[in-house]
């Protein structure tokens, strides 16, 4: 039989690999294995290959990561920008409400003052400063609840001076005035769910 490579030479061996008959010149020893000169080569690249494949493993492992956490900060800066929206929306709902109610009250007032007393006047003048300060006190109070935080006692309308009642229903929490009659309404209330205060006559 002649080497595969060297047809005038006799060959010493086959291939281990690839099986084909090779001289003593093309014969190369690799462990227990007599191989080719083409098979070393291709021994010698899958070795090659597999001693990168830990560290290509390793970048792929470094690059899923850092787009994990690169996805996780987009995630959370859209959070921060949707909250900052609902913020601000609600701020102006609470303008644009608390102007209509103050708007409404005065013309009321102001009906209603063309026959009293300057006293009458100074009363009601007087029961309208309370109610817009208990309403702003309210609206206080709705904002702290829409981010997820309790009121503490110290956030009350000036009259009675009583802390308010905090009712928690489910994931609901009701804030109500303790003695709303004070100012002329049957209810005053505002809740995590309904975060717009309503005053009740």
């Amino acid at each position: 039989m002649k080497c595969d490579f060297h047809p005038a030479v006799d060959a010493i061996a086959n291939c281990s690999n690839c099986d084909i008959p090779i001289c003593g010149f093309c014969t190369t020893y690799v462990e227990d294995s007599t191989l080719c000169e083409n098979c070393v080569e291709l021994r010698a690249a899958e070795d090659f290959v597999a001693s990168q494949t830990p560290q290509s493993d390793k970048l792929e492992r470094m690059l899923v990561e850092r787009q994990a956490k690169s996805e996780s900060l987009d995630d959370r800066l859209t959070q921060d920008e949707e909250k900052r929206a609902r913020r601000e929306k609600r701020h102006v709902l609470m303008v644009g409400v608390s102007t209509i109610f103050i708007a409404v009250r005065v013309f009321f007032v102001l009906e209603a003052s063309r026959d009293l007393t300057q006293d009458e006047i100074f009363a009601e003048e007087l029961a309208r400063s309370q109610v817009e300060s208990c309403v702003l006190v309210f609206w206080e109070i709705a904002e702290l609840l829409q981010n997820d935080s309790v009121p503490d006692e110290s956030l009350r309308c000036e009259e009675p001076g009583d802390p308010n009642i905090v009712t928690v229903v489910g994931d609901d929490i009701i804030v109500t005035h303790p003695n709303p009659q004070l100012l002329g309404y049957s209810e005053i209330v505002v809740s995590k769910n309904n975060p717009i205060p309503e005053l009740v006559i």
